[in-house]
């Protein structure tokens, strides 16, 4: 069991570099959707903090995303809160969330 909780972040970031294709890796999405989404729902619940979510891993880079999936383990670092909160001060970011708040 040891083995394996060592090498899940390794897994899981060689599963993120094997899976880019044009238009985004789907299970880095994923997973990194399933890290992202309690961090922002903590201080946004509801339709905006799920609004954030859906933009925050729109606009992070597939390394980005490999990395908030690696913190599916485990609770999520500091470094990933910060990372989720630089992606999101980015002004794609903003404009993403500004848009589909308003759209909505």
């Amino acid at each position: 069991m040891l083995r394996f909780s060592i090498a899940a972040p390794f897994i899981l970031a060689l599963a993120g570099c094997n899976l880019t294709v044009p238009g985004g890796a789907p299970a880095a999405e994923a997973a990194a959707r399933a890290v992202v989404g309690p961090i922002l729902a903590e201080k946004v619940p509801g339709r905006g903090g799920q609004v954030m979510t859906d933009c925050v891993v729109e606009n992070a880079s597939t390394s980005e995303l490999v990395q908030l999936g690696a913190a599916a383990i485990g609770a999520p670092s500091a470094d990933v809160v910060l990372l989720v909160a630089d992606i999101l001060s980015r002004p794609n970011a903003q404009s993403c969330v500004a848009e589909r708040l308003i759209t909505g």
